[in-house]
């Protein structure tokens, strides 16, 4: 008797619910990865002026308004409508130009976290790792920003999760399937 012959036994059905229950877990695990990554480069800064920073990651980042918010201990609260005259600057700092990286107009998000309220200035598509500054110079009362890497990296990794779980569903599928109709095909001894 060869082996194509050979009927499988019931327990081998665990194996595609075994893949299903285990691609269950990758979402949440994703999304717990995303919300505790702590590789985001963020900084909050006191503007007229600037800070400098180190980027890891090359991608888009923003440059936010805090209009409502708590800045070394002290809070501060601006019309979300910027003064005239600022200028906005993230300068790379590894070469000898400082080279400027120019700003894209955003398109107005803002965001509200506990007492925190951001509106968004712009976007700087950074394509190289490395030390910077970015700032905002001007003639105007204190106003404080934040400058952060966009959060897409981070809804990139669920889909991608999400994408994955899809697959596995789909070679358990097929496991399943493959099995029942091993089975039914090859009478039972």
């Amino acid at each position: 008797m060869s082996n194509d012959s050979t009927r499988p036994g019931r327990i081998w059905y665990l194996l595609p619910v075994l893949l299903a229950l285990a691609a269950i877990a990758i979402i949440p695990v994703a999304i717990w990865r995303a919300a505790t990554d702590q590789s985001i480069t963020a900084v909050q800064f006191k503007a007229p002026g600037g800070k400098e920073l180190e980027i890891v990651h090359p991608g888009t980042y923003v440059l936010w308004h805090e209009t409502d918010t708590i800045f070394e201990g002290q809070t501060y609260s601006s019309p979300s409508n910027l003064p005239g005259g600022m200028h906005f600057v993230l300068a790379e700092l590894n070469t000898k130009a400082n080279a400027a990286v120019p700003m894209s107009q955003d398109l107005g998000a803002s965001e509200t976290i506990g007492s925190t309220v951001r509106h968004s200035v712009g976007n700087f598509m950074v394509t190289e790792p490395g030390k910077y500054r970015i700032s905002v110079d001007g003639q105007f009362p204190d106003q404080i920003f934040y400058f952060r890497e966009s959060l897409w990296r981070q809804v990139g990794r669920v889909f991608h999760a999400v994408a994955l779980t899809l697959v596995i569903w789909a070679v358990a599928a097929v496991v399943a399937l493959v099995l029942f109709l091993r089975r039914r095909a090859v009478p039972a001894l």
